[in-house]
């Protein structure tokens, strides 16, 4: 499974929402995501992967596509 299909699980999960809803959308803010959401959901999906997102690869996430960079940088980071 990939790292965008993963996380649009997580995300679905997450926000009680169906995958098809959240593979159809582009940005976060289709899910009616705020800063605080996003929070919530960063920190949902570092637990659930067991990662953490440094704050520099936070700045600017604002679709679904940062959101993955996001955490396959820290992925990368954290087995390096």
């Amino acid at each position: 499974m990939s790292m965008r299909q993963q996380l649009v699980e997580l995300i679905a999960d997450n926000l009680g929402v169906p995958v098809e809803r959240v593979n159809a959308v582009k940005e976060l803010a289709e899910l009616d995501i705020d800063s605080l959401g996003l929070i919530d959901l960063i920190t949902f999906v570092e637990t659930s992967l067991a990662i953490r997102i440094p704050n520099e690869k936070l700045d600017g996430i604002e679709t679904l596509d940062d959101f993955v960079l996001a955490v396959e940088a820290s992925m990368e980071y954290e087995n390096t």
